[in-house]
């Protein structure tokens, strides 16, 4: 919640950019993405109905203000929701397109119930810990880079594992994600997203 709020009170090329994703997720969700990212005052923020059309709608808006100074990708990549934005940054999607994927994406997960968590390990190989988070059932969902990596799981593997990495005096942090993204454990999301596309 809040991401890009500078650039949207003071650029206009973001806002615009917002603006039309806005405009897209009424037409869907009837909820205004303007309103949730920038005037509604809670900690959390964790509904994928929109926080999915959210991280995808910031990309672009931040996309189309490096355009707008004349920067262009020689070439574009993007992880999990990123791949959305580099397909519009790309030419293969549309914008209306990619926030259209992601409300999908979002929808087929909450429809299948899938629930879990995810937890970064800080300071750390993942080789040093393979063997103790594939023992509580984990997932390696991300080697982001050297000494730093997420798991993902069921809230109850992820605890197990925590009482362990604490006890091991490991830094870890607990992400405020209720969904075990990039694991096995998504495959239940995978039809009604598949049927969309």
């Amino acid at each position: 919640r809040g991401m890009g709020r500078k650039l949207f009170e003071q650029n206009a090329v973001l806002r615009n950019a917002l603006e039309q994703t806005d405009s897209i997720v009424q037409k869907h969700l009837s909820r205004s993405l303007i309103n949730e990212l920038y005037n509604i005052n809670q900690p959390i923020f964790d509904d994928l109905l929109i926080t999915h059309p959210a991280i995808v709608a910031v990309e672009i808006a931040m996309y189309k203000v490096l355009q707008s100074m004349s920067v262009k990708p020689d070439y574009v990549v993007g992880n999990s929701l990123g791949e959305f934005a580099a397909a519009v940054v790309s030419g293969i999607w549309s914008a209306e397109t990619a926030i259209e994927a992601a409300i999908e994406q979002a929808k087929a997960i909450v429809h299948n119930n899938i629930t879990g968590g995810m937890l970064a390990v800080i300071h750390q190989k993942t080789k040093d810990v393979e063997d103790i988070y594939l023992k509580h059932n984990l997932f390696l969902a991300a080697d982001n880079f050297d000494g730093h990596f997420t798991v993902s799981g069921t809230v109850q593997d992820l605890d197990a594992f925590q009482a362990e990495l604490n006890k091991l005096n490991i830094q870890f942090l607990r992400l405020p994600v209720a969904v075990p993204f990039h694991s096995p454990l998504m495959e239940g999301g995978r039809n009604g997203f598949i049927h969309y596309m």
